[in-house]
C-alpha cells in the first residue's frame, strides 16, 4: 500500500509539473505593447535602455505590436539600427503624444532592430518567433486589410485610422514628397519660397515653411538648416501667448525636419523660437545656444503682401488715368 501511495504521489507530481511548465515552454505571444515613456526624448533614457519599455519584445509570427507614446513629444518607430542605417521594413511616421502605432509582423522569425529617427538614442529590438500550427491555423501568409494595416490612432480609441483619413493640415505636394522618403521627416528641402528665414552665427541659413493656422486644426512647421547634416535643435511655437508646440532635443539627419503643433485655438499667426543645439550625434560642434526668432509666422505672407500692394498700385494708376486726376500739385 505504501509503495502504491508513493507511486501515485510521483505520478501526480509529474502531471502537476508538466501542467505548470508546459505553458511556459510553449508560450504564445500573439500581441505585445511597448511604451514610449515620459521624458524619453532625453538622451538619459538610452543610458538605462528604457526609451522603449520593454526595449526587447517577443512576438509570434503574424502577431501585433502596439507602441503607445506617453511622452510629451512625438516619436517614430523606424526599422534599422540607427540614422543612416534604416532598412525600410517599417516606419511609423510621427506618433504624436497620446497616440499609438500598431503593426503586425508576418516576417520570418528573427531579430529586428528599430529606433526613433527624431531621437536616435531611443532603440529597441523585436524578436519574431515561430508559432504552433494549431494555434496559428488561420494564418496562411496572407492578410486582409485589417490584419496587415499599419495604423496610428488615439490611445483611447479602438478604431484605427489610415494615413489617408488623417488631416494633413494644409500640406502641399512638396511637403508630402519630403516626408515620405527613406529618411522619413529628415528629407528633401520643401519646394517654393520659405515662409520665414533667419540665420545662426556661423552663417547657416534657417528656413521655415508653415501651413496656414486654422482654429481647431494642427499647424505643420517644416524647418531646414541650409547645407547641414545631423542638426540638433529645440523649437517652441506660441499663439496668443500660449505654447502650442514644444520639441526639445530634435535631431534632423539631413538638416530638414517636420514639427506639428497642438490643435490651435484661433487663426492667429504663431511666434516661433528655434534654439540651435549643435551639429553631430556623439561629438557636438557649432554655435550651441544660438536663437532664431520668427514672429507672426503666416504662410507666404511676404508674397501675398507684395501681390496686394502691386494690385493696389495698378488700380490707383488706372483710376487716375481714367478720371484725369492728378496727385501732383500745380505750380
Amino acid at each position: 500500500m505504501n509503495t502504491l501511495n508513493i507511486g501515485l504521489f510521483f505520478v501526480l507530481s509529474a502531471i502537476v509539473v508538466v501542467a505548470v511548465t508546459a505553458p511556459a515552454a510553449y508560450a504564445d505571444h500573439p500581441e505585445a505593447t511597448v511604451i514610449m515613456p515620459e521624458d524619453s526624448y532625453l538622451p538619459t533614457c538610452g543610458e538605462t535602455n528604457e526609451c522603449y519599455i520593454p526595449a526587447d519584445v517577443t512576438i509570434d509570427q503574424g502577431g501585433e505590436i502596439t507602441w503607445i507614446n506617453e511622452d510629451i513629444l512625438f516619436h517614430t518607430v523606424t526599422s534599422g539600427t540607427g540614422l543612416g542605417e534604416e532598412d525600410g521594413l517599417f516606419d511609423s511616421s510621427n506618433v504624436e503624444a497620446g497616440e499609438s502605432f500598431s503593426r503586425r509582423f508576418p516576417e520570418a522569425p528573427g531579430d529586428y532592430a528599430y529606433f526613433c529617427s527624431v531621437h536616435p538614442w531611443m532603440t529597441g529590438m523585436i524578436t519574431v518567433v515561430a508559432t504552433d500550427e494549431d494555434h496559428d491555423e488561420d494564418y496562411d501568409g496572407h492578410h486582409d486589410d485589417d490584419r496587415d494595416s499599419e495604423r496610428i490612432m488615439d490611445a483611447g480609441s479602438v478604431d484605427g485610422m489610415s494615413t489617408d483619413d488623417m488631416d494633413m493640415g494644409g500640406m502641399d505636394d512638396g511637403m508630402m514628397d519630403g516626408m515620405m522618403d527613406d529618411d522619413h521627416m529628415m528629407a528633401d528641402m520643401p519646394e517654393g519660397a520659405a515662409t520665414a528665414t533667419g540665420m545662426i552665427s556661423d552663417g547657416t541659413e534657417v528656413m521655415i515653411w508653415a501651413s496656414e493656422p486654422v482654429a481647431g486644426e494642427q499647424m505643420e512647421i517644416m524647418i531646414a538648416f541650409a547645407d547641414s547634416e545631423h542638426v540638433n535643435h529645440d523649437i517652441v511655437a506660441m499663439q496668443d501667448g500660449e505654447v502650442v508646440m514644444r520639441d526639445e532635443g530634435a535631431h534632423h539627419h539631413t538638416g530638414v525636419g517636420k514639427h506639428m503643433t497642438d490643435r490651435l485655438a484661433s487663426d492667429a499667426p504663431l511666434d516661433i523660437m528655434v534654439t540651435f543645439q549643435g551639429y553631430g550625434i556623439d561629438e557636438i560642434t557649432g554655435p550651441v545656444g544660438d536663437e532664431v526668432a520668427f514672429t507672426e509666422v503666416v504662410p507666404e505672407f511676404g508674397v501675398i503682401a507684395t501681390m496686394i500692394l502691386a494690385v493696389a498700385i495698378v488700380s490707383i494708376i488706372a483710376v487716375t488715368a481714367r478720371s484725369r486726376l492728378s496727385f501732383v500739385p500745380r505750380i
